[in-house]
């Protein structure tokens, strides 16, 4: 059974750049059906129906529930779902199908920046900054968490931009953000203000999938500013001494990259370690073995 999960979270791991174009695809498919009056599929990222099943984005439920005052039995079906999935992987949307971690990934290999002065997540200061998030929209009394939510304002402007052959206000906050976070502020928005990722955070068991580090196993540099894990990080977290949670999204970049560095870092649910590939060194002993009966 372990080795069977093992191999499942290889695939997942290892696909996740196709599950992420797919995301992107899907939200520019939704509205070319609907155009054909195929309405299968409706919504966005905000709220999305396939068939008669609703997902709904449990920042949006939470905004709903503080502006109107009332309880909304559809809305809480429609987030069981994805709070699910995130009470097991955590922030798996953000590093699968976040269709703005995608455009910032990409920016970011346009854009190359080595992890230096970056400073570190502190937790307080993270939750904080929800909460200060949650305050900002009651006292407004504005659904200012729509504005702000990326995944969301991202369907809403191809929405826009195919039914309406308009590009609306949404496609500037976009385009701040993106540069201000991959340009300027090294994977702030991610790392620290994106309310969505945080939301789904809160809800992440802490025996659920995570990013564990074993120092024994580790081979590679001893500067952890040049280690490769540290510079795979899509968010430019540390694996080997940063606190990777709450801003970490699991998407296993730095594990697939220290397969080749005596797999120190394994992705795993409490008391499961799931491993890629057999261990570096069990895989060394393995060809001497090979060699010498050779």
């Amino acid at each position: 059974m372990g080795l069977k999960k093992s191999k499942m979270l290889s695939l997942l791991f290892r696909k996740r750049r196709l599950i992420q174009i797919g995301s992107l695809i899907f939200l520019i498919v939704i509205p070319l059906l609907n155009l054909l009056n195929l309405e299968v599929v409706t919504g966005n990222y905000y709220s999305l129906r396939i068939w008669k099943i609703e997902f709904v984005d449990p920042l949006f439920a939470l905004q709903h529930l503080l502006l109107t005052l009332k309880f909304n039995w559809q809305l809480l079906m429609g987030i069981s779902i994805p709070l699910l999935i995130a009470f097991l992987g955590g922030k798996l949307f953000c590093s699968f199908i976040c269709p703005y971690n995608l455009l910032a990934e990409w920016l970011q290999k346009i854009l190359p920046a080595k992890k230096t002065n970056v400073f570190k997540v502190n937790a307080k200061r993270y939750w904080a900054v929800l909460i200060g998030w949650i305050i900002l929209t009651v006292i407004a009394g504005f659904p200012i968490l729509y504005f702000v939510s990326m995944p969301g304002q991202i369907g809403v402007f191809l929405g826009d931009l195919i039914f309406l052959k308009v590009m609306g206000v949404e496609s500037l906050m976009i385009l701040a953000v993106l540069g201000i976070d991959v340009v300027f502020l090294k994977r702030i928005w991610c790392r620290e203000l994106c309310p969505v990722g945080a939301l789904l955070q809160r809800f992440h068991w802490n025996y659920g999938l995570k990013i564990n580090y074993n120092e024994i196993d580790c081979v590679c540099s001893t500067d952890e500013i040049d280690s490769p894990c540290v510079q795979r990080c899509p968010v430019y977290l540390n694996p080997k001494s940063d606190p990777l949670y709450p801003a970490c999204f699991n998407c296993g970049e730095c594990v697939k990259e220290c397969y080749y560095y005596g797999e120190a870092l394994k992705i795993k649910f409490i008391k499961d370690i799931t491993n890629f590939e057999p261990n570096f060194k069990q895989r060394k002993e393995e060809q001497t073995i090979n060699k010498e009966e050779a």
